[in-house]
């Protein structure tokens, strides 16, 4: 027989010691027990690894995965990792406090009291040990309830709804009337981008709306210009709409970049399709996008000017390139942007209050199977960020494409109702005296999917090309819960999990309602009014404008 291996010989010997009572030298009936309980399963193991010759892999390092922060009697998940992932088993994990439920590398913990708690784990095997700690800062849930979804018109269930006091409801909206855009073909076929500037038009009338709007010309020449807002009137006919003037002429925001992709050789943007209003930077943020894409580029879309439209600073990647699952994918957040408030941001978005989104039809080559919504703060990133940077952002809102299952099957989409010709192209954060809520605007496909001519696919008077139909459509507007969103930080829900509480459809409102697509939104928050474009709603493809108080 060949010779012990050293670790072996040591573990006997202390199999021998520990089954001697006192200071004798012969084992008792007790001593048995407890070296066969305590010490037996060290020499199996260690015998195993001298016959295989299998050195023992020593562990490196643990490391707690889990929510950074949560609420009060909640129940969490946390996952010890160790490295390397090749260390030897078996392993044992020590946790402290000792978990509420659970084992091993996988407990739970739940917190009755607020305050910034604490968990450490310690793995150990046959080469050594390893700690992590991690701290949580737990707090009381917020003013807002969790409530299931509640899916109105054409949206499969009807739960019971909300309490009015917490979240914005459909009903708080009360329609103010429209206004068309600045005359002129090169302000037609529009209303992809809109911001809100309190400070703009400071001569014009006291009649409720001050302000004015920053907008996207005609989508193929890429141009931004600055508008008036007139007080809108409720009409029958587009010809009697007020009609906004052009304070600032239509220019290119962008300075240059829009003509300029260079993640690869043939990315290309086809839109400035994003523009929101920076109070503390007094600048422009804008947003470029190809709506197409079919390479599936992730390319960078964020940049920023001053509000002469000169000085443009980008462009920017909103999060980590490459991602994981396509996370951060320029699909995903290359559209929309609007502002959170900034009280719910320092609490809960890491001071994060730039929202951007895109939906990209079918949700293919990056994209999400409904809308998106992403927290962002560029300023933290740099001043400016270089060009090229991956921005630091928070995924709160997206759907994972699945396919070819929930275009086959509607039922197995993550957002209710899916259709792929779906479109939601703006979005606002409402939040008055005692309410909130998030809102989407755009349009729903209402029939089945379909891919190819509008008659192949039975007739669509909205889209006469190829690609995917799902006539008849609907404009909407959907209301997302910021509570849940905050859950999605914190671990509790995935970002797929969160889905409207409510939906309305302002078909009585719109000029063109078989066809209407709301195509952007801008938002005065401190007269609590909602700007929402309605693309194509006059006879050469003017852009209305549609205005609804917060109540």
């Amino acid at each position: 027989m060949g010779r012990k291996s050293p670790m072996l010989a040591r573990v006997v010997a202390m199999v021998i010691l520990a089954a001697s009572s006192g200071g004798g030298s012969s084992p008792t009936a007790a001593g048995n027990q407890k070296a066969t309980a305590e010490l037996v399963p060290l020499p199996n193991v260690s015998y195993r690894r001298w016959k295989t010759g299998d050195a023992c892999v020593a562990i490196h390092g643990v490391e707690i995965s889990g929510p950074t922060s949560g609420y009060t009697h909640t129940l969490y998940v946390f996952t010890a990792d160790v490295t390397p992932t090749s260390a030897s088993a078996p392993i044992t994990y020590t946790w402290s406090p000792a978990p509420n439920a659970g084992s091993d590398a996988v407990v739970s913990y739940s917190w009755a009291t607020t305050g910034t708690q604490t968990i450490t784990v310690t793995a150990e095997n046959c080469g050594g040990s390893a700690t992590d700690t991690q701290t949580i800062p737990i707090r009381t849930r917020g003013t807002y309830a969790v409530y299931l979804p509640l899916i109105l018109k054409a949206f499969p269930s009807t739960p019971t709804p909300p309490p009015a006091d917490d979240l914005v409801q459909p009903s708080d909206l009360i329609y103010q009337g429209a206004f068309a855009y600045p005359s002129g073909g090169e302000w037609a076929y529009s209303g992809h981008a809109l911001a809100y500037y309190p400070d703009g038009d400071p001569t014009g009338p006291g009649d409720g709306y001050p302000g004015s709007l920053y907008a996207a010309g005609h989508a193929h020449h890429d141009l931004v210009g600055e508008m008036s807002i007139p007080e809108p009137a409720i009409v029958d006919d587009f010809e009697d709409l007020p009609r906004a003037s052009a304070l600032r002429a239509l220019a290119d925001i962008t300075g240059g970049w829009k003509d300029n992709c260079t993640y690869a050789e043939d990315c290309i943007y086809r839109e400035v399709d994003g523009l929101e209003y920076l109070p503390h930077l007094d600048k422009i943020v804008w947003n470029l996008r190809d709506w197409y894409n079919t390479s599936g580029h992730d390319q960078d879309s964020l940049g920023w000017s001053n509000l002469d439209m000169s000085g443009a600073q980008g462009v920017w990647h909103i999060g980590d390139r490459p991602s994981e699952l396509d996370v951060f994918h320029n699909a995903k957040t290359c559209n929309y942007l609007f502002r959170a408030p900034e009280s719910f941001a320092g609490e809960t978005l890491e001071g994060k209050w730039l929202i951007a989104g895109n939906h990209r039809e079918a949700g293919a080559f990056g994209g999400s199977q409904g809308p998106t919504l992403y927290a962002l703060a560029p300023w933290e990133d740099g001043d400016p960020p270089g060009s090229g940077q991956e921005l630091d952002a928070l995924a709160l809102l997206y759907y994972p494409e699945i396919y070819p299952g929930c275009l086959d099957d509607p039922e197995a989409c993550h957002f209710p109702g899916y259709r792929a010709k779906d479109a939601w192209g703006g979005g606002a954060w409402v939040q008055t005296a005692g309410r909130t809520g998030v809102l989407i605007v755009g349009r729903k496909g209402l029939g089945d999917n379909c891919y190819g001519t509008a008659d192949q696919c039975g007739g669509d008077p909205c889209d006469p090309y190829r690609g995917y139909h799902a006539y008849p459509y609907e404009p909407k507007m959907l209301f997302y819960d910021p509570e849940e969103l905050s859950e999605v930080v914190a671990g509790i829900r995935q970002p797929w999990e969160v889905v409207p509480y409510a939906v309305y459809s302002p078909a009585s409102e719109v000029i063109q309602p078989a066809c209407a697509s709301l195509g952007a939104a801008a938002y005065d928050q401190a007269r609590g009014l909602i700007y929402v474009t309605e693309q194509e709603a006059g006879p050469w493809g003017e852009t209305v404008v549609h205005v609804w108080h917060v109540d």
